[in-house]
């Protein structure tokens, strides 16, 4: 059975890299504004206090917009996290998968109950994960609002979605694989065809008993 490694992250957060990206080009931005602003003022000797509180609120704002970051990138955050814990629970899954191949005689119910509660989860934080990307492209919005910055931020959102979704959609496929190995191993292929068999038996007598409850 092919096996698979324990993901750790390595790289900084997509937020604390799109901050530093953004910070460093306004700061350059600022300056250039800033300085042509005062030069013109130094140059007008009527330029007065209203027009330095002008430009001042400017800069502020200016600088309001470089600290408020697009949502999104919380959200590809979360997804980042979610990829790291799925592929965790497909190793401890894939875990299980081979020690409940191994010929024996005793009663796996616990282990199958495990496998099938694990299952669950795995297929639970796909559907998180694809739900969270699809919300990507609907949350890169900035405040306040800038043309040039906002175009960015689309830009930015719609590369990171589609990475995210390759992402997802290779351990997904990664996971249908494991799930198909095992289905298709001799061991988990008797042990599921004997579950069947025990509910069918259960059924019918299930229904042997309501018949007879009928006749009587």
């Amino acid at each position: 059975m092919a096996t698979l490694s324990a993901y750790h992250p390595t790289t900084r957060s997509r937020t604390n890299l799109f901050i530093s990206y953004r910070d460093s080009q306004a700061r350059a931005s600022r300056y250039a504004r800033s300085r042509r602003q005062y030069v013109d003022i130094d140059d007008d000797p009527d330029a007065g206090e209203a027009q330095r509180l002008i430009i001042d609120d400017n800069s502020a704002n200016a600088a309001l917009h470089i600290d408020i970051t697009p949502p999104w990138l919380d959200i590809s955050d979360q997804v980042e996290m979610a990829i790291v814990d799925t592929r965790n629970k497909i190793l401890a899954l894939d875990k299980l998968h081979a020690k409940h191949v191994l010929p024996g005689f005793k009663d796996r119910s616990e282990e199958e109950r495990e496998i099938e509660q694990r299952t669950n989860e795995i297929t639970r934080e796909f559907r998180r994960c694809h739900s969270l990307i699809q919300r990507i492209s609907a949350s890169g919005h900035t405040f306040p609002p800038n043309s040039h910055s906002s175009q960015n931020d689309v830009t930015w959102a719609r590369n990171v979605q589609r990475a995210l979704a390759a992402k997802v959609q290779d351990l997904s496929a990664l996971f249908r694989t494991k799930q198909r190995v095992y289905m298709q191993s001799p061991c988990s292929l008797s042990r599921f065809i004997d579950r069947i068999h025990d509910r069918f038996i259960a059924h019918q007598s299930f229904k042997a008993v309501q018949s007879a409850a009928t006749i009587r």
